[in-house]
């Protein structure tokens, strides 16, 4: 399958879910289907992706459903953090966070900058759960 690296827009790579590694980082073609988006939150690869019905999330070697686990977000001024279940992923906030409110791109939001946002968001949003990578 193929997924899209949230960091670097526009680049895709090839995914196995059962190796959990992204392979062969390359710029994506126009019109390219991707099922999930992938980045490292603490030195942590973490995939966000959609096989058949399911959408699942990788954390390290970690394989969990995304419907049924407990995702939150939070920031502290300084950091984020990510809890995926039991398991709690630390990292600095954004830089791009700091320049937001002066941004004038239409309908720019938090998550477009920080991908453990993005996942705790679709996590909690069922029927965005529902449209995403279909």
């Amino acid at each position: 399958m193929l997924i899209s690296q949230f960091s670097r827009f526009g680049q895709v790579a090839s995914f196995d879910p059962a190796t959990g590694t992204p392979t062969g980082s390359r710029p994506a073609s126009p019109g390219e289907h991707t099922a999930g988006t992938y980045d490292v939150l603490s030195d942590t690869l973490v995939v966000l992706f959609r096989e058949g019905d399911a959408l699942l999330v990788r954390v390290g070697d970690r394989l969990l459903p995304l419907d049924g686990t407990e995702i939150r977000h939070g920031s502290d001024g300084t950091s984020c953090a990510l809890a995926i279940g039991e398991l709690t992923l630390r990292y600095p906030i954004p830089p791009e966070w700091a320049g937001l409110g002066s941004d004038l791109t239409p309908f720019v939001e938090l998550e477009d900058f920080d991908f453990g946002l993005f996942v705790a968001n679709v996590a909690n949003d069922r029927a965005r759960a529902e449209r995403l990578y279909r």
